[in-house]
């Protein structure tokens, strides 16, 4: 059995009654493109009742590869002979205040003048969209090529919290294709773990907007107070603060300095067992 929608309450387990996860993308005619998992509960024989959950950003939480995606950035700038550059201080004012990445192409281009010969609305259009997409096509070999891995401490959160029973969910900003990719080539057997996965693709606003978040709890059926999402940025933060959910904080080399007064707790290295465990106390104890 294949459940996905607004109703999703009603995910329940028995020895005779099992979710299997299934169908790689269910196309939900609402919202878009929408990953939807679902994988056999681990019940141990129990009867088990999934009343909570835990949502999790891909890129910075999941997997660290914000400094990846600079690079693709610049080898498409460089491909399509803009003369642009990112440096690590532009890319981390482009990380921390622009959602999405077509969304800082243009914002970048608009600030700071276009290239040459790029002047109306359909030639920027199709510069932004060109350049994303090739940067995109260099970042996906990256993953294909088994460059990326899980952040230090996420294979044992995902374990645990699954074995606990609660309602495991991803929601990026990326693409579907890469976010398929780190379903497949990084999290592997872990993916079948996740009952819920939308990329950015499902929504038509990015973060800081909410309404990823809004969409993932509608999907999983359950209220704000019963979910927690893991963030690495401001932009996450605020996200899930709007759409009325706490929020912890596992920050990257690109959002450090950022201010984190609204989360429920900061975890600088989550690879770090005391700070893993203070995390398993927050999470488990809500």
């Amino acid at each position: 059995m294949f459940l996905c929608g607004p109703s999703t309450t009603q995910y329940r387990t028995s020895r005779s009654f099992k979710l299997w996860w299934k169908a790689p993308i269910l196309i939900c005619r609402k919202y878009s493109l929408a990953h939807c998992r679902h994988s056999r509960w681990h019940n141990l024989g129990l009867v088990m009742q999934a009343t909570r959950g835990i949502i999790f950003d891909c890129d910075g939480v999941l997997v660290d590869t914000e400094e990846l995606h600079r690079i693709c950035y610049n080898k498409s700038f460089q491909q399509h002979q803009t003369g642009v550059v990112w440096n690590e201080e532009l890319y981390e004012m482009l990380q921390n205040s622009i959602g999405g990445g077509k969304e800082k192409i243009r914002w970048y281009f608009t600030q700071f003048g276009w290239p040459r010969g790029v002047s109306t609305e359909e030639e920027k259009r199709q510069l932004v969209n060109t350049l994303h997409q090739d940067k995109t096509q260099y970042y996906l070999q990256l993953l294909n090529n088994g460059q990326v891995e899980l952040r230090p401490g996420m294979a044992r959160i995902i374990d645990e919290a699954y074995a606990r029973g609660y309602m495991l969910c991803i929601c990026s900003a990326a693409n579907e294709r890469a976010v398929q990719l780190v379903m497949n080539k990084v999290l592997k057997d872990r993916s079948k773990k996740f009952h819920l996965v939308l990329a950015g693709d499902v929504v038509s606003r990015k973060k800081p907007d909410p309404e990823i978040y809004l969409l993932a709890k509608e999907k999983l059926g359950l209220d704000a107070n019963s979910c927690v999402v893991i963030e690495d940025s401001q932009i996450g933060l605020q996200a899930a603060k709007a759409a009325g959910l706490g929020c912890v904080i596992t920050p990257t080399k690109y959002t450090t300095k950022q201010n984190f007064q609204d989360a429920l707790a900061i975890y600088s290295e989550l690879g770090d067992d005391s700070q893993l465990e203070q995390l398993f106390l927050l999470l488990f104890s809500r």
